[in-house]
């Protein structure tokens, strides 16, 4: 399990690594923010955990103002001296609420609690690795002319353009098709498949880079199509971050 510590005084930050790893020596704590720009700075580059401590007051602010539509996706623990900020915490999908400081049995009792409210995705990402060998390992694609077959592994892009569904291949082929996206993402593997936006399912073995624009906006380029820029939100990102660790 990936930690994230936001915490900005360091005997405290410390003291909640050592405790974690009292508990479970798998823990991965190595990261640590102590300010709200470092923690804004994270995220935003596409940073992700599966369980953050958070501090609520930090040297340079208040950290939720360093959450974003991001934190949606997060387990946030928020550990604090004031009991103030209990409503604004739930609003950042508060696992729990602790005012400092925090005790061994305490700390055994959450992480408890964490690992029974296991986010959706990641049971849907399990579910899918067990359900790999009932996908097709070829498809049957209704073209203009009749039917086209396709093996799965030779499939880059499946693309909504200028109204079309179009499949696009390693080989080059980009094949009209007379079907949906919606429809192509029941009948695919789901682990080697991403839906990176409405428009778009990309095979992740032919995933090349995802670049960062001025504007923050991320964008997938793939294998043999390069010159095709795929915008991926930044909830999409986090989803496809944690899909290629198989977390």
């Amino acid at each position: 399990m990936k930690i994230v510590i936001i915490e900005d005084e360091i005997p405290n930050s410390e003291e909640l690594q050592f405790l974690l790893k009292e508990l479970n020596s798998g823990y991965d704590v190595s990261t640590v923010l102590r300010t709200v720009a470092e923690v804004k700075q994270y995220f935003s580059s596409g940073g992700w955990a599966d369980l953050v401590f958070s501090d609520i007051r930090l040297t340079d602010g208040i950290v939720f103002d360093a959450f974003n539509e991001d934190s949606l996706a997060l387990r946030i623990v928020f550990l604090t001296a004031y009991d103030s900020y209990i409503m604004q915490a739930l609003e950042c999908n508060c696992v729990q609420y602790l005012l400092k400081p925090i005790e061994l049995d305490t700390l055994r009792k959450v992480m408890e609690k964490v690992a029974a409210t296991e986010p959706q995705r990641l049971i849907d990402i399990k579910q899918s690795f067990n359900k790999v060998t009932e996908y097709r390992r070829k498809l049957m694609l209704p073209v203009s002319t009749g039917l086209k077959f396709v093996s799965v592994d030779d499939i880059v892009i499946i693309r909504l353009d200028d109204g079309k569904v179009k499949v696009y291949c390693n080989n080059g082929d980009e094949i009209v098709v007379e079907s949906t996206i919606d429809n192509f993402e029941k009948s695919i593997n789901s682990v080697l498949f991403f839906r990176a936006n409405r428009q778009t399912i990309i095979n992740t073995d032919y995933l090349d880079s995802v670049e960062i624009n001025f504007m923050r906006k991320y964008y997938a380029k793939m294998n043999g199509y390069t010159n095709i820029s795929i915008p991926i939100s930044k909830e999409k990102m986090i989803e496809l971050r944690r899909l290629l660790s198989g977390v």
